[in-house]
């Protein structure tokens, strides 16, 4: 199974679980709008490890924008 390592909490979950689910389920609250990924208001960073990607096209940095500036969050 996949775990997820954020800060100090670690977890798994089954293969082929959602990440947002998964996140939110832990109680990390992600923000979100069109559970797609295409809205991008539920990015987060990989620090480490290449996370399975069903519609990897979804978050190609040329479709990326942002209207204001962000503060990157460590996840």
């Amino acid at each position: 199974m996949p775990i997820i390592y954020v800060g100090l909490r670690r977890w798994t979950v089954p293969i082929g679980s959602n990440l947002l689910d998964a996140l939110n389920e832990a109680g990390l609250n992600v923000p979100y709008s069109c559970r797609a990924g295409s809205c991008h208001a539920c990015l987060v960073r990989c620090l480490e490890g290449q996370p399975a990607d069903a519609l990897p096209e979804a978050l190609a940095l040329s479709l990326i924008h942002i209207s204001e500036p962000t503060r990157p969050e460590r996840i």
